[in-house]
């Protein structure tokens, strides 16, 4: 992708780039009884500004529509922006997602624009600790934790009922525990 320098960095430089919570990230996770943990990351690049400026990125040829090739490009910078600073740890192991998938919604016309990128962790049958952190800049973070088909024995912070919700902010760290698959742990 070129993109004159000067563009660049007054695209850079402005509020749409800097990280002053222009995106929202939702980060969602439920265990299912395959002793896979499901995760949805939805990025929502709010219509104004911060759109105009990812859509100027994006957009190669200035022609006011993104093509294929600028529409994977624009997936590719929101999917490194939506995972930018986050950590998952099972036990004591940083995971990476398995078979992600990303799915992009950017109409320049109308709407915000959205991502979604959808994964699996493996966490086996076994009752197992899992956490999120985060870095020291970025977005807010909101985060979903449901049970699914494991029951979650402890979380620290937020109600927990069925599963629970919360907020991450810089430099945060949100732990929770899963209970064994019924028969197997």
């Amino acid at each position: 992708m070129r993109i004159p320098l000067v563009l660049l960095t007054t695209l850079l430089a402005g509020d749409a780039f800097a990280h002053t919570r222009t995106i929202t990230r939702a980060l969602l996770f439920e265990a299912w009884d395959d002793g896979r943990l499901h995760v949805a990351c939805s990025v929502e690049v709010p219509e104004g500004d911060a759109k105009r400026a990812w859509l100027t990125l994006a957009d190669e040829n200035r022609d006011g529509n993104l093509d294929p090739t600028e529409q994977d490009n624009l997936r590719g910078l929101l999917v490194q922006r939506g995972l930018f600073g986050l950590i998952l740890r099972v036990e004591t192991a940083t995971v990476s997602l398995e078979k992600p998938e990303a799915k992009l919604r950017a109409d320049p016309k109308k709407g915000p624009i959205e991502l979604m990128l959808l994964g699996t962790v493996s966490i086996g049958p076994r009752a197992v600790h899992v956490s999120v952190s985060t870095a020291a800049t970025g977005d807010t973070l909101d985060l979903v934790v449901l049970p699914g088909a494991r029951a979650i024995s402890k979380t620290s912070r937020g109600k927990l009922g069925r599963g629970f919700k919360t907020k991450l902010g810089d430099s945060d760290v949100v732990r929770w525990s899963y209970g064994p698959l019924e028969g197997k742990g």
